[in-house]
């Protein structure tokens, strides 16, 4: 797979988890169908920022690197972006539950930090 077909097809992958992430916010409500909306509210939440990520982080890495992309910087990418993704789900659902503080959202951010710190370190060995 090249370069510009990964790009589109993650841009198509965005765009269709975008649409679904407004479904769920735009037609089910969370007092009729309770856990399944939740559940469906997360899925596409971090389906969506995920794919925004990723795509991010790929302009970023293509606009500032002076080599081309590699499929290890696509990786990267993509590990980054997941990272981020659970990051905001998890965040988000420490506000669902009322016990988001800064806290906590920093003790999130480390503990991702850290896991990426972890991927780094092993696959530079």
């Amino acid at each position: 797979m090249t370069l510009r077909s990964y790009i589109w097809s993650l841009r198509l992958f965005t765009i269709t988890s975008l649409c679904a992430f407004l479904g769920v916010i735009f037609f089910i409500g969370p007092i009729d169908v309770g856990m399944v909306a939740y559940g469906l509210f997360y899925v596409t939440t971090f389906l969506w920022i995920t794919g925004c990520s990723i795509l991010v982080l790929t302009h970023m890495r293509e606009r500032f690197m002076q080599d081309a992309i590699l499929s290890k910087d696509l990786s990267v990418t993509l590990r980054q972006g997941i990272l981020i993704g659970l990051l905001i789900c998890i965040l988000l659902a420490l506000q669902q539950f009322r016990i988001l503080t800064w806290w906590d959202a920093l003790l999130s951010i480390a503990a991702i930090l850290l896991i990426e710190l972890y991927f780094i370190t092993r696959t530079q060995q």
